[in-house]
């Protein structure tokens, strides 16, 4: 059983029975279905933005081809997001790397969307596009098991990051984070997921 990394860190940020449903919900809906992926087309329209070094009216030619009007509105605030974030930043791409981490006990896909050299530092890219506020923890965590997971793919000068798209802002870890507790976190909620996954 393998988990994306985004739904993972969902279930460890639930708290209650809401927990549990966070489980077998994922179990029932069977296969990815890339049409019912609320923000697919703003993740493939920015690595294609980077990827064919097209301009940021790319962008705008995107959202103005939405014909789903509950997409629009959170289209716009992740257009004007993200040109925030490029906003005078020298930028190239390179391909990010992609693997299956089983660190915790649970295999996770760790997939970043994006491979950006900003300024000369490579930096990894995990977007983030939902409203519910992006937390330290969050953060943390993400990273965390991220910097694990990559570890033997990525060179030491590359950062490993969270990009907030609706706010345009960029996260690190917090540098005084306690990664061993923060691992520790992440095992017991393995071990909580594979439980709840047994019973069904």
């Amino acid at each position: 059983m393998t988990v994306s990394l985004t739904k993972f860190i969902d279930f460890v940020n639930t708290s209650g029975m809401p927990k549990m449903k966070v489980v077998e919900d994922y179990l029932s809906s069977g296969k990815y279905e890339p049409g019912k992926d609320f923000y697919k087309r703003f993740r493939d329209a920015a690595v294609d933005l980077h990827k064919e070094d097209l301009e940021v009216e790319y962008l705008e030619k995107v959202f103005n081809s939405l014909t789903d009007k509950k997409k629009r509105p959170h289209y716009a605030e992740l257009n004007k997001g993200y040109r925030t974030f490029l906003k005078s930043r020298k930028i190239s791409w390179f391909d990010p790397p992609s693997v299956i981490c089983d660190a915790t006990g649970l295999e996770i896909s760790i997939n970043p969307e994006l491979g950006l050299i900003i300024g000369t530092t490579p930096h990894i890219v995990k977007m983030y596009m939902k409203q519910d506020k992006l937390t330290r923890s969050n953060v943390n965590m993400t990273i965390t098991l991220m910097e694990i997971a990559l570890s033997d793919c990525i060179d030491e000068d590359t950062v490993i990051t969270i990009l907030d798209v609706r706010n345009g802002r960029l996260y690190r870890a917090s540098a005084k984070r306690d990664t061993e507790k923060i691992m520790m976190q992440l095992e017991l909620e393995s071990d909580y997921w594979k439980k709840v996954a047994s019973k069904r």
